[in-house]
């Protein structure tokens, strides 16, 4: 609903001041009938003719489908020709599946593996030692080269473990610097302190 501000209203009379004036008196007052409300249409230039305006289309009425004048007759397929069916292939026997029993592990081989801890332990020990001996005459002779050489064995160090432990293990690691360390920088400190 609009509010009529200018023009006639249904009876040809100006609306009251304030009188709210509906959109079917405002196009009843001008002749124009109402168009559908489903579409919109483009507002009409008030400078043209009122019959050049378009008129609102029609929809259009539904048809009734057009039968065939004459329905074609369906040749006969042919019967496909019999496919051969293979011979069904006969299927192996199972074959068992190879069963691996683990045997108890003989009481020998808990001792065996222990000794080899042991073996490997003082083998460390002894090259611990060896390495100790000769970075203390380096220190005292050549000091910059037991610099670089004990850089040197840490890192080998280092990588030896790696290598033995195949994993990334970070105790492992500050397990193996540390003895590398120890083993080529203590003879100086111990000299240095006066041990």
């Amino acid at each position: 609903m609009t509010r009529g501000l200018d023009g006639d209203g249904a009876d040809g009379q100006p609306p009251a001041p304030g009188r709210l004036v509906h959109v079917t008196e405002l196009l009843a007052a001008h002749g124009r009938p109402l168009q559908s409300a489903g579409r919109r249409h483009r507002r009409p230039d008030p400078d043209e003719p009122a019959a050049e305006h378009p008129t609102p289309l029609e929809h259009p009425k539904p048809t009734e489908p057009v039968p065939d004048p004459e329905p074609k007759p369906t040749e006969p397929v042919p019967d496909p020709e019999p496919v051969p069916t293979p011979e069904p292939v006969p299927t192996p026997e199972p074959v068992p599946a190879p069963t691996t029993t683990t045997a108890p592990a003989p009481s020998g081989s808990a001792a065996r593996e222990w000794v080899m801890v042991g073996g490997q332990l003082g083998l460390a020990l002894v090259a611990g030692a060896a390495l100790w001996f000769g970075f203390r005459w380096l220190w005292a002779g050549l000091p910059v080269l037991a610099l670089v050489l004990s850089l040197v064995v840490t890192v080998a160090l280092v990588a030896v473990v790696r290598v033995l432990r195949k994993a990334e293990d970070f105790v492992s690691t500050l397990l193996a610097v540390l003895a590398g360390l120890v083993v080529t920088v203590s003879p100086p400190v111990l000299t240095l302190t006066g041990h």
